[in-house]
């Protein structure tokens, strides 16, 4: 498991490094300092590798991109966050055009053009119902609690709602 791990999150730092704007020079560097060249053993082969002529200045060096490497990942780590937010507003904005949507048709469908039996009916004129919209402000136990209506008929008035993608009043 250890070796997957070491595995992918190698996958990661090189995906990353190979999209960063970190100069070649810098990325050889970041590369070493993470172990991810075996070729050097020492800060005086690692300043060789990358063409330096003190370890000092390796160091200075290292320091200075790793810095870079930072900024760079900071930077696009927010760079992604304003894409999420982004998003996230957009979604939002669509939720509401849905819902506006889902009421249009609740009050412009008229329960007498579906096909509801008889008690339903009945039900829907003694209380005045003349759309879906009506029908969405009552809740389960509101529907109950009439005279004559029961499980079948709620039931019924539910399928109805719910193929037009509406629900019954939440309590």
């Amino acid at each position: 498991m250890s070796k997957w791990i070491d595995s992918q999150k190698n996958e990661l730092i090189e995906r990353f490094l190979r999209s960063s704007d970190l100069s070649i020079n810098d990325t050889n560097l970041v590369r070493l300092a993470l172990g991810q060249n075996n070729d050097a053993k020492t800060w005086k082969e690692l300043a060789g590798l990358a063409g330096l002529n003190s370890e000092m200045t390796i160091k200075r060096h290292l320091d200075r991109s790793f810095r870079r490497f930072k900024y760079s990942f900071e930077r696009k780590e927010r760079n992604l966050k304003e894409q999420l937010e982004e998003c996230q507003k957009k979604l939002k904005v669509q939720d509401d055009i849905i819902s506006q949507h889902r009421e249009m048709v609740a009050k412009t469908t008229s329960v007498w053009n579906l096909d509801f039996s008889t008690r339903t009916q009945i039900w829907l004129k003694a209380n005045d119902i003349e759309n879906l919209y009506e029908i969405t402000q009552w809740s389960e136990k509101d529907i109950l609690r009439c005279r004559n209506v029961g499980r079948t008929t709620l039931i019924e008035i539910q399928d109805a709602l719910e193929s037009k993608d509406l629900r019954l009043r939440q309590e």
